[in-house]
């Protein structure tokens, strides 16, 4: 059998599909936050691969879509996308600061480059000022805690 890779604007067009009536916590469409994780790569990193752009768009479908890693196998991502996408989605839906930290730990522990990158994309989305400047006190105060010292790891592990 022939498989026949997905092209970038596929995974962008497909990313766009699953997540059509999802919106972030401000209320934004959520493929907003997607768009900005693929811009922060390609302005973070002057040497972005295919695959790592596939894993920035399609970053949250698993863990906020459906989507199985058999899914992405069957769409004709290689293993390597597949396994990255898998790799940055969140094993559970509520984690304390510290178990997210860990897992973000786990992330830059595995070596997996494409993962790193693209979790310091998102994370770096996530904990964006303005992003965060919408948001409730309460809510802004809650997600800088979270997001502190994961950033701060990803941000060494990218340099």
């Amino acid at each position: 059998m022939i498989r026949i890779n997905p092209t970038v604007s596929s995974s962008r067009n497909w990313a766009t599909l699953l997540h059509a009536n999802q919106t972030d916590k401000s209320g934004a469409p959520f493929i907003d936050h997607v768009e900005r994780v693929v811009e922060n790569l390609k302005k973070s990193f002057v040497d972005f691969t295919d695959d790592q752009l596939h894993a920035a768009y399609l970053h949250d479908v698993i863990e906020d879509c459906g989507v199985t890693k058999a899914d992405l196998l069957d769409k004709g991502y290689t293993d390597t996308v597949a396994d990255t996408v898998e790799l940055l989605t969140k094993p559970k839906d509520e984690m304390s600061n510290s178990d997210y930290a860990e897992w973000v730990k786990s992330i830059i522990d595995s070596a997996n480059v494409d993962a790193v990158r693209v979790k310091f994309c998102d994370i770096s989305d996530n904990f964006n000022n303005e992003r965060l400047s919408l948001l409730a006190t309460v809510e802004r105060d809650r997600l800088n805690k979270k997001y502190t010292e994961p950033y701060r790891m990803l941000v060494s592990a990218v340099l």
